[in-house]
């Protein structure tokens, strides 16, 4: 038995890494993201003509949209990016634009069903990039439409309450995660030529950037 432990990982150091297909076809968006519980990913699905928000299950291989828009419509363009999955693996925050070109940040129940806008605002774009492990909060970058300034901030999922963390300027940032325990922030930075990776040691109230 000890022998037998001891040359069980070797074993598994040189197995052939197993690879799956989760997502095929011509429409389907590449950067699909899996849920926590590795059930579902979330892609989105540019055919026919704008890009849905779609989830698909892992385990019946159904693919259900959690957006749509008008087929025959002749004008705009209509878009939901940047999809995030919540701990629990029951919803999915995403960026969206419409028609109109009016931006948003909702969230949306992976399962179908109503979803929610947290966020609109015309001067404003919101781009999630985490979901708080208690499930309360996103994790944003902040860009003004006036002059591309950025900022990192959070947006209740109760209550879509936008809070500034930091101001970047038109530095741009990219990745920023919580940490398991929600007291960090990690996110790179670009910075006079260099891409570096920082590490926020609090959550620090700054104001709101959309007021």
């Amino acid at each position: 038995l000890g022998a037998a432990r001891e040359a069980k990982p070797a074993a598994e150091n040189n197995a052939e890494p197993i690879v799956k297909t989760l997502l095929s076809g011509s429409g389907q968006d590449t950067g699909g993201v899996l849920s926590p519980d590795e059930s579902k990913v979330a892609y989105v699905d540019y055919s026919p003509v704008s890009g849905d928000l779609t989830v698909k299950n892992l385990k019946t291989g159904e693919s259900a949209k959690l957006t749509s828009h008008d087929t025959n419509r002749t004008y705009g363009y209509e878009e939901a990016l940047n999809q995030v999955w919540s701990p629990d693996s029951k919803w999915i925050a995403y960026w969206f634009q419409d028609s109109t070109n009016n931006v948003s940040v909702n969230i949306a129940p992976a399962g179908g069903g109503p979803g929610k806008i947290l966020k609109s605002n015309t001067e404003m774009f919101y781009f999630p990039f985490d979901w708080s492990w208690d499930g309360k909060s996103l994790l944003c970058k902040l860009q003004r439409r006036s002059d591309a300034s950025l900022a990192l901030g959070i947006i209740s999922t109760e209550s879509g309450e936008v809070r500034q963390l930091l101001s970047l300027g038109w530095n741009a940032v990219g990745h920023a995660r919580f940490s398991p325990d929600g007291k960090f922030i990690a996110y790179d930075r670009k910075e006079n030529g260099n891409r570096d990776i920082y590490v926020l040691d609090k959550l620090t109230y700054a104001g709101n950037l959309d007021n």
